[in-house]
């Protein structure tokens, strides 16, 4: 009976720790999370994106591997590439990554950055709060209104605030992102026949005035897009080296919605016509937000694979734990002594691992010869068996012929046929009178 509790209770424990190491942590991501990559169906998913540069026949790649292999990619051209990177990301960039993005982009690149400044999508929350890293390793970064701006957008938030019931009741319930246009700042090469550009703004982490300013000194950025309500920059343009790109503080421009609204797709078009080269390709950062061709253990344990394959020992285990007993063991076999066939394989698999085929069949023959002067009555050991043979009509002479050249080659220590030499010996005693 205590057996028994004992191993209840080991059970129990067993799957009290199952279950712990099975349950996914609160910081994990959602699965139903849409993420911006080219293999997401969701509302922020860049698939239809990218099925349209398909359609047009436009080169584009899914990049996979970190920055640093930009530069050693065989499919992309030296110059004349355009990437594309929201951020925040899910894994962030390493140092090396970044100072090979910058190199990459001095040499006659581009890149167009979508942060999530004025609008937090849900994976922009669950992907972390690193918007400066990638900006600030092109020299650029995002300076916070003045005191002054910032003041007077508090009142004027306040006022709309108070003024707005369904706006108050969208920030209480959650539902704080809202349908925003943005507008030509003025006649541009990349804003041609671009009269507006849908998007969303976040209202709680909405900051309008946020500009956009060199790291190190005064950089010079050109604003491209901007907001009416509340006013504000949403686009900028910016060089580096022989490069350069542009820089969204709206991340959801292009995604599997938006890049069907107002003049979105003309929009990207115009971009990508402008940093493209003849060679060029348009490349997807999938690789920061888990489409990774890298082992990343983040997504290795958040793989419900894992899971369901843990789940799946744990169960076993427990079954086999309460439901193995010795009933249903395999019954004991009683040892059978060997029999005498069994001891003479034995010896003779031994005799041949150890033996070479001459020191057999040398045996063979002299078995041979000692049967068949038994058989002529011949009471001398050394009599030769051949002329016996030969005046023994029945027997073939091609057949005594064989067996001479074999007993010659065996008399000489040269390799055999075993099964050649006891089948000609086996016929001549069946042949025999």
């Amino acid at each position: 009976m205590n057996d028994r509790l004992i191993t209840l209770f080991g059970g129990v424990a067993s799957l009290v720790i199952v279950i712990a190491l099975l349950l996914p942590p609160n910081e994990m991501t959602r699965a139903n999370d849409s993420r911006p990559t080219t293999t997401d169906r969701g509302v922020h998913g860049l698939q239809g994106l990218k099925t349209w540069l398909d359609h047009e026949h436009i080169p584009n790649i899914s990049l996979r591997h970190r920055y640093t292999s930009l530069q050693i990619d065989t499919r992309l051209a030296d110059h004349g590439n355009l990437i594309i990177i929201s951020i925040p990301q899910i894994t962030a960039p390493s140092r090396a990554e970044l100072d090979a993005l910058s190199n990459w982009l001095a040499q006659g690149n581009f890149a167009l950055l979508l942060a999530a400044r004025n609008d937090r999508p849900a994976w922009s929350l669950a992907s972390g709060n690193d918007l400066e890293s990638i900006p600030v390793a092109l020299g650029l970064e995002f300076t916070p209104p003045s005191t002054a701006e910032a003041g007077d957008e508090a009142e004027n938030g306040e006022a709309s605030l108070s003024a707005n019931l369904h706006e108050a009741g969208a920030v209480l319930l959650g539902e704080d992102r809202q349908a925003l246009t943005l507008e030509a700042v003025f006649d541009h090469p990349v804003l041609e026949q671009v009269g507006s550009v849908a998007t969303y703004r976040s209202l709680i982490h909405d900051a309008p005035q946020t500009t956009l300013a060199g790291v190190y000194g005064p950089r010079q950025t050109l604003p491209l897009l901007r907001r009416n309500d509340p006013p504000g920059v949403a686009l900028w343009e910016f060089r580096a080296g022989a490069g350069g790109g542009w820089i969204s503080s709206h991340p959801d421009l292009f995604g599997n919605v938006t890049l069907g609204l107002a003049d979105n797709a003309r929009l990207f078009a115009n971009l990508a016509a402008s940093a493209r080269g003849e060679d060029g390709h348009i490349i997807f950062d999938d690789m920061h937000f888990g489409v990774s061709d890298l082992y990343d253990p983040d997504n290795f344990f958040r793989d419900p694979r894992l899971h369901n394959t843990l789940l799946f020992l744990g169960l076993f285990w427990l079954l086999y734990l309460f439901g193995y007993s010795n009933r249903l063991a395999p019954p004991a076999q009683r040892d059978v002594p060997p029999r005498a066939s069994e001891f003479v394989e034995a010896m003779a698999g031994f005799f041949a691992r150890r033996l070479n085929t001459s020191a057999v069949g040398r045996g063979i023959l002299e078995h041979f010869y000692s049967d068949m002067r038994g058989r002529y009555r011949v009471s001398d050991p050394h009599t030769p068996v051949w002329e016996l043979l030969r005046n023994t009509s029945t027997v073939r002479k091609g057949d005594i012929q064989t067996l001479e050249q074999l007993a010659h080659h065996i008399g000489n220590h040269s390799k055999i046929n075993l099964i050649r030499l006891t089948r000609i010996i086996d016929r001549i005693k069946r042949t025999l009178p």
